[in-house]
């Protein structure tokens, strides 16, 4: 006979008491439809599907956690709903991924050290964090995607809990030097299309800017998503390309690796 299943919540439903500056509270309300009555009304509507949705048994309540969903979906009740289902069931299907994202462990502090994903210090013009990444340096004969999933789930997990950057979004910008044919044979495509589907879903609108600097990739002609990626041939790459959409000290820590 199996056992009755309970609901849990993690966290008790709060009071939001707004962080926000008062320039990103207008962006809010301006590219968001982020209001105090409109968050109110939100938050209220999507804990209350929570409480009463037998298929989350284990849950956040509090308004951080339902901010990140809510105002990556512009405060669309239904599609937040979506995208936290989204979000639980990734997180289910790759348990082992994400279940130890502890930045101490040794695995990671290997990946950490050798700069596979790092958050630069600098912003850009528009306050954005800046997310880089070296896939290059990411052994694909010693680590596992595990691995990928759970150093890349420590850095996502810690900057999503700034409200800052649920309001303003991201900038990724990644160098693909290095990067080889047995980099792609990490994940089967099954896996593949779960992560990308249900993590783009999740958080789509947090990639605001991605900036990809490469040797052999060349430029797709018909990409959907022209105007949000700008490539940059390695071979050539100028400075002053690069800090067109990333900030110019970040772009030092990539092609240097250090500040000056």
């Amino acid at each position: 006979m199996s056992k009755r299943l309970t609901k849990r919540f993690l966290t008790d439903a709060d009071k939001y008491q707004c962080s926000l500056s008062v320039e990103t509270q207008t962006i809010a309300e301006n590219e968001l439809r982020e209001t105090e009555n409109s968050r109110s009304q939100a938050l209220t509507a999507l804990r209350s599907w929570m409480e009463q949705n037998p298929k989350l048994l284990t849950v956040r309540l509090d308004s951080n956690f339902l901010l990140r969903f809510l105002r990556t979906k512009k405060f669309s009740v239904p599609m937040a709903q979506e995208a936290i289902e989204r979000y639980l069931l990734l997180r289910q299907s790759w348990g082992i991924a994400f279940n130890q994202l502890d930045y101490k462990l040794p695995v990671m502090m290997e990946l950490i050290d050798l700069g596979f994903i790092f958050v630069s210090p600098f912003k850009d013009k528009c306050g954005r964090r800046v997310i880089i990444y070296k896939p290059g340096v990411f052994d694909p004969y010693k680590y596992t995607n595990q691995d990928m999933c759970r150093v890349m789930g420590i850095c996502y997990e810690t900057i999503m809990e700034d409200e800052e950057n649920q309001v303003r979004g991201l900038v990724h910008f990644a160098d693909g030097a290095g990067v080889s044919f047995p980099h792609l044979t990490l994940f089967t495509p099954r896996e593949a299309v779960r992560i990308v589907k249900n993590g783009e879903y999740t958080n789509q609108d947090m990639c605001r800017v991605m900036g990809i600097c490469y040797e052999t990739i060349m430029e797709d002609e018909e990409n959907q998503v022209r105007g949000l990626v700008h490539f940059a041939d390695g071979a050539g790459v100028s400075f002053p390309h690069l800090t067109l959409f990333t900030p110019r000290e970040a772009v030092r820590i990539v092609k240097n690796g250090e500040l000056h």
